[in-house]
C-alpha cells in the first residue's frame, strides 16, 4: 500500500493497532518473552549501581549552544588544522561573505564552508556552499576553471548575437 509522504503512514498505523490492539499486545507479550535481556524489568534487576550514578546537582549543566561551540572547535581543529577563533578571524576578514561571490552568510540556511587544498590541506578561505562545491567540481583545476569560464564566455556571446 503505497503511501505519498510520511504523515499518511503513521496515520493510517495509528490507526492499525488501534484496530487491532489486542493482537499487537499479545505480539509484543510474545517478542519480550522472547527477548528477556530488552526488557525494563530485567536491566532494573540486572544494572550495576556504579552505572546509575545520581548526578551531582553542584555540578552546572553545560548549555546546549556551550556544547555546540565546542563540537564546532573540533570539527575544525581535526578537518583543517584551525580552531574557531582562526575561523571567526577568516569570517571578520571577509565580512561575512563568500570569498567567490561575495553573497553574505545571513542569505544561506549554513555557516560558511572552510575552503582548503587537498593536497597540502592550506585553508584559503571561506566559502558558500555553492561555490565551495563547483571548486570541488573542478578538482580543484585552474585549467578546468579557464575551461569553464570560456565555455561560458562561447555561450554568452552566441546567444546574445541570436537575440539581435
Amino acid at each position: 500500500m503505497p503511501f505519498r509522504n510520511r504523515q499518511e503512514r503513521n496515520a493510517y498505523m495509528r490507526a492499525w493497532k488501534a484496530r487491532n490492539a489486542k493482537k499487537v499486545k499479545e505480539y509484543n507479550d510474545l517478542w519480550r518473552a522472547r527477548n528477556p535481556k530488552y526488557s525494563k524489568e530485567y536491566h532494573n534487576a540486572h544494572d550495576e549501581p556504579s552505572k546509575k550514578a545520581p548526578k551531582d546537582p553542584k555540578v552546572p549543566k553545560v548549555p546546549k549552544r556551550k556544547r555546540h561551540v565546542n563540537i564546532r572547535d573540533g570539527v575544525l581543529k581535526r578537518k583543517y588544522g584551525i580552531d574557531l577563533e582562526e575561523y571567526n578571524r577568516m569570517f571578520a576578514e571577509q565580512e561575512g561573505k563568500c570569498a567567490i561571490c561575495g553573497i553574505h552568510q545571513s542569505e544561506y540556511k549554513k555557516a560558511l564552508s572552510v575552503d582548503h587544498c587537498h593536497e597540502t590541506d592550506h585553508v584559503r578561505g571561506l566559502l558558500c556552499l555553492k561555490c565551495n562545491a563547483a571548486i570541488g567540481l573542478l578538482n580543484d583545476d585552474i585549467e578546468n576553471l579557464k575551461c569553464a569560464m570560456l565555455y561560458l564566455n562561447a555561450n554568452a556571446k552566441r546567444l546574445s548575437s541570436s537575440k539581435t
